[in-house]
C-alpha cells in the first residue's frame, strides 16, 4: 500500500503510534489522541458555542447602552 493514499490517522496508526510505543512511551499516559467524537457531540459544542456568542453580544449591548447614557 502507498503512504500517499493513507489517511493521517492511518499513518498514525500504523507507523506513528507502533514506533512510539517500541520506544518506551505509555500510550495511556503519555499519548493524548485527537478524539473529534460524534456528529451529535459536535453539534451540542456548536450549540453551546452559539449561545455562548449570543450571550456575550447581549452583554456588550448591554454594557455599551450603559456607557452611553441609554442612548440607542
Amino acid at each position: 500500500m502507498l503512504k500517499k493514499s493513507l489517511s493521517e490517522r492511518d499513518i498514525c496508526t500504523r507507523y506513528i503510534t507502533p514506533a512510539v510505543q517500541s520506544a518506551g512511551w505509555d500510550l495511556q499516559i503519555q499519548i493524548r489522541e485527537e478524539n473529534l467524537g460524534g456528529p451529535d457531540e459536535l453539534l451540542a459544542e456548536d450549540k453551546t458555542l452559539l449561545i455562548n456568542v449570543a450571550e456575550m453580544r447581549e452583554a456588550l449591548k448591554r454594557e455599551l447602552m450603559d456607557a452611553l447614557g441609554g442612548e440607542g
